[in-house]
């Protein structure tokens, strides 16, 4: 069946429940759930990390550190988003009136059904991607023993998160209610972080399929009378400021969210890869690498997406600029060749996504992030 709108089913569920959907209900209540949940789980994450920080074994301290880190950057995000609910729900208003525009054609029609289609497959792998990380941690942090000299007693028993709580967690049955409710926990911001990551991308790829509209109607103008070809660049500047209007938004409100993304991919798979890497030849090695692998390959995907939206955003605009100098410009009045030159001038500000105002989102972006943290694993490995 074909989708109704770019904004994948499992995205939609997540901002329902995150309490940021328009015109939902209990959103209130639900960003008070999260709010307290986020507030206390990474409170008990980084109370461990700095209770441990100098008698903890560094793979060790990287361990907890990196899923504290992920959790702390996704509780940023929920914040964020709470506080930019007008941007978005601004930015969903547009995205479903340009849906349900009924003067589309179906080659229109067509091409924001392709930017859909790849929507959904986007957000249904990172919902697989990231479901199986989760799992494979779960099982092999509970169940596949890294200390080969341990007793199964309560005194010894692990955690499936690094926490420090203010009683004693190991004895039944708080014991197993908290590896349930951690579990749960870990799987719910899972999911969170993968569809917010979507979201952007679903966005981005809305934005691609309107320029795509757009540089159709610009191709067509010159096969038109010269009245359609007024009527029809009237109509295409109010689209392409709309356009431009979107991308501002989509930017503004991803803005500080990438940001802590970015920052948070370099630190963790700079801790990810000195824990690979650390691992080799060692007894555990094939335990950590069940377990830390999966999550080193998701925080790589994540870092991609969140990179190559932004190179296509880019790439994408640039075709509006193409589109003006490829039609029959020189068949138009005078007139409306001029105004062909300021769409042609105004296209050559690309749009683009930034980390902060202070990093372009683009693939160089991607690539010098694995070199800083290549560095970073280099500098770790020497001084340990």
């Amino acid at each position: 069946m074909a989708p109704k709108t770019v904004i994948a089913r499992p995205i939609e569920v997540c901002l329902r429940v995150i309490g940021v959907w328009p015109n939902s209900s209990c959103k209130l209540f639900q960003r008070i759930f999260w709010a307290i949940v986020m507030g206390v789980c990474t409170t008990f994450q980084i109370w461990y990390c700095i209770s441990y920080f100098k008698t903890a074994d560094l793979p060790d301290l990287l361990d907890g550190l990196s899923v504290t880190l992920s959790n702390t950057v996704t509780f940023i995000k929920l914040i964020i988003f709470w506080l930019n609910y007008r941007t978005l729900y601004n930015v969903l208003t547009i995205v479903f009136e340009d849906w349900n525009n009924r003067a589309l054609t179906d080659r229109n029609k067509q091409f924001m059904l392709d930017s859909a289609l790849i929507s959904v497959r986007i957000s249904n792998f990172l919902v697989a991607i990231y479901s199986l990380t989760c799992i494979l941690y779960s099982v092999t942090t509970m169940f596949v023993s890294d200390d080969t000299g341990a007793q199964s007693s309560s005194s010894n028993r692990k955690l499936l998160l690094k926490m420090r709580f203010p009683f004693e967690a190991t004895v039944s049955p708080l014991y197993e209610v908290i590896t349930v409710a951690q579990f749960m926990f870990e799987y719910s911001v899972a999911f969170m972080a993968g569809m917010l990551m979507a979201l952007s991308a679903a966005l981005v790829l809305h934005t691609g399929s309107q320029i795509d509209i757009t540089c159709q109607e610009l191709l067509e103008i010159s096969n038109t009378c010269e009245e359609e070809a007024s009527r029809m660049l009237k109509n295409i500047i109010v689209k392409h400021q709309r356009i431009i209007y979107l991308s501002e938004n989509i930017n503004n409100l991803f803005l500080y969210t990438s940001l802590a993304q970015f920052l948070l991919n370099t630190l963790v798979i700079c801790f990810l890869g000195f824990i690979l890497v650390h691992s080799l030849g060692t007894e555990e090695g094939p335990t950590i690498l069940a377990k830390w692998f999966p999550y080193y390959v998701t925080v790589n995907c994540e870092a991609l997406v969140l990179c190559y939206t932004g190179e296509y955003l880019m790439s994408k605009s640039e075709s509006i600029s193409r589109a003006a100098y490829d039609m029959l410009w020189y068949n138009l009045n005078p007139r409306d060749g001029r105004i062909v030159l300021l769409i042609l001038a105004r296209a050559q500000m690309h749009l683009k996504l930034t980390a902060g105002k202070f990093v372009i989102l683009c693939m160089e972006t991607f690539a010098n992030m694995l070199k800083a943290s290549a560095s970073y694993i280099s500098i770790l490995l020497a001084m340990y």
